[in-house]
């Protein structure tokens, strides 16, 4: 009786076997996710684009969206390529510099041409509109 309770994984006669080999494949995939990671920290700090792909690939893991953030902040806190205080993304140094930028360099004329062709395009949509009445 004993040895056919060691076959079954447990005394209780339950076989738990496929939820620790889960549970083991979920803790690989964590591991994995977190040298892509450290990989991807080692060139530069990570833009929005590739932290999204990188959480979409984590989820392909099997590991949640929100878990996957969370790793992804951890890896970031431990190689020191955290964002600073008060900043949601290491990016936002960026972003600032970039809205700084656009406005002192004032609207293109390519940004007006494209506002008058649309607007000539409603006005003849509306002069179309009312010539059929």
């Amino acid at each position: 009786m004993h040895q056919e309770a060691n076959n079954q994984g447990g005394p209780s006669g339950i076989d738990y076997r496929p939820i620790l080999e889960k549970r083991r494949q979920r803790n690989l995939n964590r591991g994995v996710f977190r040298e892509m990671i450290k990989t991807e920290l080692e060139t530069k700090p990570l833009g929005w684009l590739r932290r999204r792909t990188l959480v979409k690939f984590a989820t392909r893991l099997g590991i949640d969206e929100f878990e996957a953030r969370l790793i992804l902040r951890a890896v970031e806190y431990e190689c020191g390529k955290a964002a600073k205080d008060g900043q949601t993304d290491i990016e936002s140094e960026i972003q600032k510099e970039f809205v700084a930028q656009s406005k002192a360099g004032g609207e293109s004329w390519l940004t007006h041409l494209v506002a008058l062709a649309v607007v000539a395009l409603i006005a003849t949509g509306f002069s179309w509109l009312r010539s059929l009445n």
